[in-house]
C-alpha cells in the first residue's frame, strides 16, 4: 500500500510540471503569432 502511494505522489508532480511545460509553449507560440503579424 505504501508503494502504491508513494509511486502516485511522485508521477504526480511530473504530469502537472508537463502540463504546465505545454502551456508555457503554446502561449510562447501563440506570442510568437502575434509578433510575426505585427511585424508585417
Amino acid at each position: 500500500m505504501e508503494k502504491i502511494q508513494s509511486r502516485l505522489t511522485h508521477e504526480k508532480p511530473d504530469t502537472e510540471i508537463k502540463i504546465k511545460e505545454t502551456n508555457m509553449v503554446v502561449v510562447n507560440k501563440k506570442g510568437l503569432k502575434q509578433d510575426t503579424d505585427l511585424e508585417r
